[in-house]
């Protein structure tokens, strides 16, 4: 009797010790199969078995996580790998992403996904992000001050605050829709390709790069062709940026002070009527303005005057002004105003463009891509054909030869096709390799 009380309260004991440890053991929910099933491959989900949770000390025991190019759509769990340097998640089906749960975050790959949202606030350790081939329409990374590199490529982001970020060496943000770039602060910058953005769409001298330290870098890693509204870029000095700095269109100038227009311009347009392109223009403000003069190119490179209008001098009243081109070219026509002061200083506006007569646009097919691309309509003018990856590189350049192009050698990614024609005309068409 008093055996058997023993081995009873033995037994207790145990059933007590056992719902005390399952009461104290702490999970974290993964609710995505595929995370998991990575987890569990990566031996991190210690017991092996698809039920959507992983224990949370296998989580914060991790440091270096790579679960790249695993169909992964949900990263649900990913705040309790709270300890993790670097963090791989590449190639996946993400639309957001939030790391705002792990502090000790150096590094984030995140390209390649359908990225809408990424929140890095507050992770102060972060040196890099690439994120890159992805949907994002805004990145705020004025709190990652340690941030060294930066490559967002081939988004939609229409501006970036990179004021705080005075550690910044590598700037890769080609293809967006960027409409100012002010990077005075950056003054570790070496690496700086802004190709194919909207700089200067409403300002033409919102790019500045007048940060004490130009020379720092060289001609391959400074790139800001395909910005057609872009006048004037502020620089450290003049010539040595026009010796250096060639990647550049043709009417980009440099200069150390792109100060504004003394004319406040609330509207520019160029229009086609009766065989004739006029161009109109509004300004709220004028100080010390002379007048303007308007100039025409067929190609966006070469211009030439074709009339001045005088200016009201100083004024803060509305002012309507009209110009007409009597002989437009046929094909793309582009205007700007070249605002001359009294005292004979002066400073341009923005592009504005029109186009005459039925222009078939350049297509290409397939896309998605595997072998060789085929290039329509077939283009009959000498063309030069270049091939931008999505870190701003040129992977290919030649001569239009035929229709057809042969990208097989390129590894899979999105890629940015360039078509330059010798008239100065420019098609710019993406495409993925897969």
């Amino acid at each position: 009797m008093k055996k058997n009380l023993h081995l009873t309260i033995a037994f207790m004991g145990l059933l007590q010790l056992f719902f005390m440890q399952g009461a104290t053991a702490q999970y974290t929910a993964i609710p995505d199969a595929n995370f998991e099933q990575k987890l569990i491959d990566l031996g991190i989900d210690s017991e092996g078995t698809l039920d959507g949770q992983i224990p949370t000390a296998n989580a914060q025991a991790v440091t270096s996580l790579d679960v790249s190019n695993s169909s992964i759509s949900d990263l649900t769990g990913i705040a309790d790998f709270d300890n993790v340097v670097t963090l791989q998640v590449q190639g996946n089906t993400l639309t957001t992403l939030d790391v705002t749960s792990n502090p000790a975050l150096t590094w984030l790959n995140c390209y390649d996904n359908n990225l809408t949202s990424l929140n890095t606030t507050g992770v102060t350790t972060l040196k890099s992000i690439e994120c890159y081939n992805n949907s994002l329409t805004a990145l705020d990374v004025t709190t990652n001050t340690a941030l060294e590199n930066l490559v967002f490529s081939n988004n939609s982001l229409t501006s970036i605050d990179l004021s705080n970020n005075t550690a910044l060496q590598i700037l890769v943000c080609a293809s967006n829709d960027l409409l100012s770039l002010d990077l005075t602060n950056n003054t570790a910058l070496t690496k700086v390709l802004a190709l194919t953005n909207n700089l200067g769409y409403n300002d033409p001298n919102s790019f500045k790069i007048k940060n004490g330290n130009n020379t720092n870098i060289p001609t391959a890693n400074f790139d800001i062709r395909y910005n057609w509204n872009t006048m004037c870029v502020e620089v450290d000095d003049v010539a040595w940026s026009n010796t250096n700095w060639t990647n550049k269109q043709v009417h980009h100038t440099y200069s150390t002070n792109c100060s504004a227009l003394p004319v406040e311009l609330v509207d520019f347009k160029a229009s086609y009527r009766d065989g004739k392109a006029y161009i109109d223009w509004t300004t709220a403000s004028e100080v010390n303005n002379r007048g303007f003069e308007i100039e025409v190119s067929t190609d966006g490179s070469r211009w030439r005057e074709i009339g001045f209008v005088k200016g009201n001098g100083n004024t803060t009243q509305l002012n309507h002004y009209t110009a007409v081109d009597v002989n437009p070219k046929s094909g793309m026509n582009y205007y700007r105003l070249v605002q001359v002061d009294f005292d004979g200083s002066y400073k341009m506006s923005k592009v504005v463009s029109i186009r005459i007569g039925e222009q078939k646009r350049v297509g290409i097919a397939p896309n998605p891509v595997k072998n060789r691309l085929l290039i329509t309509p077939v283009v009959e003018q000498p063309v030069r054909v270049k091939i931008f990856d999505a870190l701003g590189s040129v992977v290919y350049q030649g001569s239009y030869q035929s229709p057809e192009l042969d990208v097989s050698s390129l590894t899979n990614g999105s890629y940015l096709l360039v078509l330059e024609s010798t008239n100065g005309n420019v098609e710019t068409i993406r495409f993925i390799k897969e």
